[in-house]
């Protein structure tokens, strides 16, 4: 078993007005499981749905040092 890495969630979108968007959450990666706060995940659905996107793919990239 894998220690949990610290990182950051990044999703790229493009709205359905054409506009291209990140947005970066904290979170963790353990094992195959990426974890991402409640809080967190409630920006990220929010600024989906506002963004007229129904799923996005989000990339994983640990921070250094932590």
């Amino acid at each position: 078993m894998s220690s949990p890495k610290r990182g950051v969630a990044t999703a790229r979108l493009t709205g359905r007005d054409g506009e291209e968007l990140t947005v970066i959450v904290p979170a963790v990666l353990h094992d195959d499981q990426l974890f991402i706060s409640s809080d967190n995940m409630s920006t990220l659905r929010v600024t989906l749905h506002a963004a007229g996107v129904e799923d996005a793919e989000l990339e994983f990239s640990e921070l250094e040092g932590v």
